[in-house]
C-alpha cells in the first residue's frame, strides 16, 4: 500500500481552510496508530451541504476497493449512515453488508455479531472506517440508546484495530457533549477521550485567495480561464452569493448542470451561469440576474457574509 496516496491532498478536492484541516485530521488517525490495537477517532462536524461527503468520498477513492481472484480488500469502509439508525446491531449489520456479507440472521446475538464484524474488518484489511451522516445513530434524547451506541463506538475503537472518522451535522457534536443535559446518564465509556480534536467545517471565505481557489476548482471543470480578482469582481462577487446556501451542491450543480463548451466571454459565461442557476438551484433569487439582484446588493452581502464567517472562525477557535 502506498500511503503517500492518502498523505498529498489529491486534485479532485477543492481545498479550502477547513477542509484542508479535516484532510489532515483524517490522515492523522489513519496512519499515525497504525499497528496499535486500541484506535482513535475523529469527529467532523458542518452544517448540510458543507463538503462533508465531498471530503469523504475524496478520501475513500485513495483506497479503492480491490478485487482479485484470490481476495478482496477494503482499504477504506465508507458508509452513510440511514436515517434512524439507532441499534447497535442495525449498524453493524449495514456496515457488514457494505463489505458485501450477506445480511446476518436476525437471531444470532450480539457479542457474535460483534465478532463477525471484526472478522470482516480483518478479512477485507479494512484500515479506516468513515461514518458520515453519524448524527442519525443518536436518538432525538439522551438515554439508554444513545448511551448504547456510544459503547459500541467505544468498543470499535478499542477492540476493532480500525480508527473511524464520525462526520456528521451539528448534531453529531452529541457524541461529545452526551449526559450533559441529562443527569440520569453519563458517557461512562467516555468516547469523546477516545477522539481526537474535533474539526469544524466552515465555509470559505469570499473574495478570499481561499474563495477564489474553491471558485478556480469548478472553473477548471468547465475549462474556463481562472477568475482574477482585479478583473472578475462582480463575477466572483455573484458566485460567492449562489454560494451562500453553504452548499458545495450548488457550485457542484451550477457549474456540471450546463453546457459552457460554447462560451467565448465573461458576459456569455455570466448568461450561462443565469440560466444553470434558474434550471439547478433553489435560491429564491437568482444572483446572476442584475434587473433582479443589483451589483451593489451583491457586494453589500458578500461583505456581511464574510465579517460573519470571520467572527463565527474566531468563536470556533476559543
Amino acid at each position: 500500500m502506498n500511503y503517500n496516496n492518502y498523505r498529498e491532498i489529491p486534485s479532485t478536492l477543492a481545498l479550502h481552510y477547513s477542509l484542508t484541516k479535516a484532510w489532515e485530521a483524517i490522515n492523522h488517525i489513519h496512519l499515525n496508530f497504525r499497528g496499535d490495537q486500541k484506535q482513535y477517532g475523529v469527529l467532523i462536524v458542518g452544517p448540510s451541504g458543507a463538503g462533508k461527503s465531498f471530503l469523504a468520498e475524496n478520501y475513500a477513492k485513495q483506497g479503492m476497493v480491490k478485487q482479485t481472484a484470490e481476495k478482496r480488500t477494503i482499504p477504506i469502509l465508507h458508509h452513510e449512515v440511514q436515517i434512524a439508525t439507532t441499534a447497535p446491531s442495525t449498524l453493524l449489520r449495514s456496515l457488514m453488508v457494505e463489505m458485501g456479507s450477506p445480511v446476518p440472521r436476525k437471531t444470532i446475538d450480539f457479542s457474535e455479531l460483534m465478532a463477525q464484524f471484526k472478522a470482516l474488518l480483518k478479512a477485507y484489511e479494512v484500515e479506516l472506517i468513515i461514518l458520515d451522516e453519524v448524527q442519525h445513530t443518536l436518538p432525538k434524547n439522551d438515554g439508554i440508546k444513545a448511551q448504547n451506541m456510544l459503547k459500541l463506538f467505544a468498543s470499535m475503537l478499542d477492540k476493532c484495530g480500525v480508527p473511524i472518522v464520525f462526520m456528521g451535522t451539528k448534531a453529531a457534536q452529541r457524541l461529545v457533549t452526551f449526559g450533559q443535559d441529562n443527569c440520569d446518564y453519563s458517557d461512562d465509556e467516555q468516547l469523546s477521550r477516545r477522539l481526537t480534536s474535533r474539526v469544524l467545517l466552515s465555509e470559505p471565505l469570499p473574495v478570499t485567495k481561499e474563495g477564489l481557489d474553491v471558485l478556480n476548482f469548478f472553473m477548471a471543470k468547465i475549462n474556463q480561464p481562472v477568475l482574477n480578482p482585479a478583473e472578475d469582481k462582480e463575477l466572483i462577487s455573484r458566485l460567492c452569493m449562489a454560494y451562500s446556501e453553504r452548499s458545495f451542491g450548488v457550485l457542484g450543480k451550477l457549474f456540471s448542470g450546463f453546457d459552457y463548451s460554447g462560451v467565448t466571454s465573461r458576459e456569455e459565461l455570466r448568461d450561462a451561469f443565469k440560466q444553470s442557476f434558474d434550471l439547478n438551484c433553489i435560491n429564491g433569487i437568482n444572483p446572476f440576474d442584475s434587473k433582479k439582484m443589483a451589483l451593489e446588493r451583491v457586494y453589500q452581502f458578500v461583505k456581511k457574509r464574510k465579517e460573519d464567517l470571520k467572527e463565527m472562525r474566531a468563536n470556533n477557535a476559543n
